[in-house]
Parts: structure tokens; C-alpha cells; sequence
């Protein structure tokens, strides 16, 4: 008689590998996480803008600090630089005049041939001087304006464009455009933008780095806080601009302002 099992009574042994590869799923997960980290840590030290953009821009800085400045640089086709600055003073000091006198600097140039406008803003003009740049700008102009405005009025300032910045320099493949920061202890907040028309190839920036690039209308604004910049702080940005481009929109520099 055969003794063998029938093949309806055999057994078929089964190894329950679910918990294993859970185990191991968790193990790739980890070691993923901390793949990816790393890269993060590399490029944010070699292109931080990279990190700005795939982090939707990067932080804000635009809280109601006051007193503040913010100095705003477009750089346009056709040779241009728009230079604004607004101040919002601290209003709140009992001392201040009914006319509170201020004034305000526009962009230095090489001469006030190059002023192809200028519009302050938040005060009566009183007067307009032409100054000569000190130090190493002695060979350069600036207007200086004298406003009155009435305490809690709001912030001022000045919109004013120029052909042959002296802050733009020719470079292989394109352009530079640098500024000299100046160490402050008055305002709670001073903030940098340089905005750039859309397209532009923007390229290196060997001195201070950004800690916010933006996308307003056909302007891409790159965002410095020099609040505590050191002595001999720069700003320096190689770009090149697209070839045939009309310039976008002109920008609006409230926005700019809020978008810090």
C-alpha cells in the first residue's frame, strides 16, 4: 500500500515576509532622507539660490520695523538704472517740527547730463543741491533734495533713473553691477533689491548673497538685509541681459517694498 500523503494533505511551508520588508522599506526611507539631505546642504552652500526658488523664494523680512530704508536698483535695457529709496522715519519722537526737514541722496553719476529723471516723494521739495561724491566717488555727482513733510505722514523718498551708472562695469560674457554697503547703527532695517527683467541670466555674486529672490511682473528681485553689514560689505552680480528684449513693465516699488 502507498504510504504517501495524498496531494490534497501536503503542506507547502510559507515564510511571512511582510515584517522584513518593512524593516527594509525603512531602511532605503532613512537612508534617502538622509541622501537628500546632504544635497541640500551642499547646494545651499554653492547656489543658495537654487534652495530660494525650489522653497518658494525663500523668508520674508517684511515685518513693520521702524525706523527702516530700502534702496531698490532696476536695471533696464537700453543703458538704465532706476534707483528708489523709501524711509520710514520714527515719528513717534516728541521733539520732531510740525515741517520735519529731511533729506534725501539720489544715485551717484558722472555727470547730471546722465539724470534722465527724479521724483521724491512724500514731502514738499524745498530745495536741490548738486553734490561731488567723496572719497573715491570724488569724480562723481549726486543730487541731494531738502523736503518737509509733516510728522506721521508716512515714508518718503525718491524715484530717479540714469544712463552710464557708474555702478554697472563691463565683464567677459556681459555685466557687473556692484555696491559699496555702509555700515549703520539708526535704522532697525535696511534692505536691498536689485531687480533684473525676466530672462536675464544672472550669474555670479561673489560678495553678499540673498536672502530672497521674488517674481514680480516681468522683474526677478533678489533681496539683501545689510541691517549689520560689516565694513567693506559688497554687493557685486555678473548677469547678462536677454538680447532684443523690451524692458517689462516698470516696476512697482510698493510692492517691491512688501515682497521684502
Amino acid at each position: 500500500m502507498d504510504n504517501k500523503p495524498s496531494r490534497q494533505n501536503r503542506k507547502r511551508t510559507r515564510f511571512d515576509r511582510s515584517r522584513q520588508n518593512l524593516f527594509t522599506g525603512i531602511a532605503v526611507g532613512l537612508v534617502a532622507v538622509i541622501v537628500l539631505g546632504v544635497v541640500v546642504l551642499i547646494t545651499s552652500a554653492v547656489n543658495p539660490r537654487l534652495i530660494m526658488n525650489l522653497t518658494g523664494g525663500g523668508p520674508h523680512h517684511n515685518e513693520d520695523i521702524i525706523p527702516r530704508n530700502m534702496d531698490l536698483w532696476a536695471v533696464y535695457p537700453g543703458n538704465v538704472l532706476r534707483f528708489v529709496t523709501i524711509f520710514y522715519p520714527d515719528d513717534g519722537l516728541a521733539t520732531l517740527p510740525p515741517d520735519e526737514p529731511v533729506t534725501v541722496a539720489g544715485p551717484l553719476m558722472i555727470g547730471e547730463e546722465n539724470l534722465i529723471s527724479a521724483e521724491p516723494f512724500g514731502g514738499e521739495v524745498q530745495s536741490v543741491e548738486l553734490m561731488t561724491g567723496l572719497g573715491q566717488d570724488e569724480h562723481l555727482k549726486y543730487q541731494l533734495y531738502t523736503l518737509t513733510r509733516t510728522p506721521g505722514s508716512g515714508p518718503y523718498g525718491l524715484d530717479a533713473r540714469i544712463t552710464n551708472a557708474p555702478y554697472i562695469q563691463a565683464v567677459e560674457d556681459g555685466y557687473q553691477i556692484g555696491f559699496g554697503i555702509r555700515p549703520q547703527n539708526y535704522y532697525m532695517q535696511v534692505i536691498v533689491a536689485v531687480a533684473f527683467p525676466r530672462g536675464t541670466q544672472v550669474g555670479e555674486m561673489d560678495a553678499l548673497q540673498p536672502y530672497r529672490v521674488a517674481r514680480i511682473g516681468g522683474w526677478e528681485v533678489y533681496y539683501f538685509d545689510v541691517t549689520v553689514a560689516a565694513m567693506g560689505s559688497m554687493i557685486r552680480i555678473r548677469y547678462a541681459l536677454p538680447e532684443d528684449s523690451p524692458a517689462p513693465a516698470d516696476l512697482d516699488y510698493w510692492q517691491v517694498e512688501a515682497e521684502r
